[in-house]
């Protein structure tokens, strides 16, 4: 599944610090709230596919998560004395793939 976001996806990244000896901290203050939502929002939609297609919820796994560099969208901010300013957007694509894992 491939969905169109409209954020960094580093921002999530760099706001978590992971040490192997300590537990994941978050920094205090500010956090990507919207591209969490956008997240949240890609991974019911992973779980509503995966119930469509008959999978047990209980043993999903993501076994892969890609993400993609998408199209540039191009504007003009205006500036004063008749200039402007470009504004380029990036948005990305993000692929997950989950799949069922059996207990052994």
């Amino acid at each position: 599944m491939t969905r169109k976001l409209h954020f960094r996806t580093d921002a999530i990244t760099t706001r978590l610090h992971t040490d192997p000896i300590s537990e994941t901290v978050f920094f205090a203050g500010r956090y990507p709230q919207k591209a969490a939502k956008e997240y949240l929002l890609l991974l019911d939609n992973l779980e509503s596919n995966a119930e469509y297609k008959g999978m047990d919820l209980d043993r999903l796994k993501i076994v892969s998560a890609v993400v993609h560099k998408g199209t540039k969208l191009e504007r003009f901010t205006p500036r004063a004395m008749g200039r402007a300013s470009p504004k380029i957007d990036t948005l990305i694509h993000v692929e997950l793939i989950a799949q069922e894992r059996y207990s052994e």
